[in-house]
């Protein structure tokens, strides 16, 4: 079996409280041929004895031996991950059962856009609606509105592994707004979209 076009990178730390739930949600999409990478940044919780009861092949369990942050350890990441796509995801989130078949489709039909999102909804403790989030969807606007603020959720996003580490990957200056200042370099270079649901 070769590499998996696909991986989803999420790292934790002491995310017990809807971990699984997140976990779920990835394990049920339409899409299944990926890598679901999944980092433990030192937590003190129940975090990793609930990741080290889900038995499913396609989880890869990276354990670091001390809390590191996340920006560095999405990096660790990037060098672990053996998908052409990169899919973030966090353990505090769910994504609808079609986000990464819908995305992977839309890297693969457009070469020249290096990460796509989505459109998202907020949800409470308990998965009530709170407000929907219309970002702006076609990449001039993206660009633009870049420069004022953020346009993409960061677990919304899949992007070309190649293109992160071409432009040096998260930096590790940030320890805030990581994904942001990403966004904004990559945009310099390629085009970034928006699925509109």
């Amino acid at each position: 079996m070769g590499n998996p076009k696909v991986t989803v990178l999420m790292p934790v730390y002491n995310g017990e409280t809807y971990l699984a739930e997140a976990i779920e949600s990835i394990l049920n999409q339409t899409f299944a041929d990926f890598e679901f990478l999944i980092i433990d940044d030192g937590s003190t919780d129940t975090t990793w004895d609930i990741l080290d009861n889900f038995n499913d092949t396609r989880i890869t369990l990276v354990k670091n031996n001390q809390n590191m942050g996340i920006t560095k350890t999405l990096n660790k990441g990037l060098q672990l991950a053996r998908g052409n796509y990169v899919a973030r995801m966090d353990a505090n989130d769910i994504c609808f059962p079609e986000r990464l078949q819908r995305q992977k489709a839309f890297l693969d039909e457009n070469l020249n856009f290096a990460m796509v999102g989505s459109w998202i909804e907020v949800i409470d403790e308990i998965g009530g609606k709170i407000k929907k989030i219309n970002f702006p969807i076609v990449s001039y606007l993206l660009r633009w509105r870049l420069l004022y603020t953020n346009t993409f959720a960061h677990s919304a996003v899949m992007f070309r592994k190649d293109v992160v580490l071409d432009v040096g990957g998260y930096s590790e200056k940030m320890r805030y707004a990581q994904d942001y200042e990403l966004w904004s370099r990559i945009s310099i270079h390629w085009d970034v979209a928006n699925i509109p649901e």
